[in-house]
């Protein structure tokens, strides 16, 4: 997530990651999440006189995400003894110059320079839209805890008035008295 905060899209949402086993809960997140999003965003846009974009965009990362599913959802593992035996055939110098030591390869400068480059190529984003959008997730975000807040008033508030808070609370004390925290 650190590089795609870095260079996000241009958000009309915080951008977040959700990873779940079960297939039939993915495409219901897909559909509150991503689908449904992108229609009503479009509709918005149609109402506005602009070319609609964001359903065209969502059938290109879901169609994306499908084609890269089988190597998200399996396990992977290589043996590297050939390699390793060809590095350590290698004189010093040769060693240097073509370093394939997994262990110094930066993970970190592989994911950013993969964002970048889905960003710049498949995404087709302009790279000097960056800090204005960064501004725009740091303000979804705020309004994100904003509306979880009011969320949580307005779930206690029901829940105290009906009575249910004073159960809750009973309930947390007899259970903490037994795993002997109290």
């Amino acid at each position: 997530m650190k590089w795609y905060s870095t260079y996000p899209l241009d958000p009309l949402r915080t951008p977040s990651i959700t990873v779940t086993c079960n297939r039939a809960l993915h495409n219901v997140i897909l559909l509150f999440y991503q689908t449904i999003p992108a229609y009503i965003y479009d509709v918005v846009l149609l109402l506005g006189s602009k070319k609609q974009k964001m359903v065209k965009l969502n059938r290109k990362l879901t169609t994306g995400m499908d084609v890269m599913e089988y190597f998200f959802t399996n396990e992977w593992r290589w043996k590297q003894t050939n390699t390793t035996r060809l590095r350590q055939s290698l004189a010093a110098r040769d060693q240097k110059n073509f370093n394939f030591d997994a262990r110094s390869f930066s993970w970190s400068d592989q994911i950013r320079n993969y964002v970048i480059g889905t960003r710049k190529y498949l995404v087709k984003e302009d790279m000097g839209k960056y800090p204005e959008a960064r501004k725009s997730v740091q303000r979804l975000r705020m309004m994100a805890r904003c509306i979880d807040i009011v969320a949580a008033i307005g779930i206690y508030s029901v829940l105290s008035a009906t009575g249910v808070t004073r159960y809750l609370w009973r309930l947390l004390v007899i259970l903490f008295s037994l795993l002997g925290l109290v």
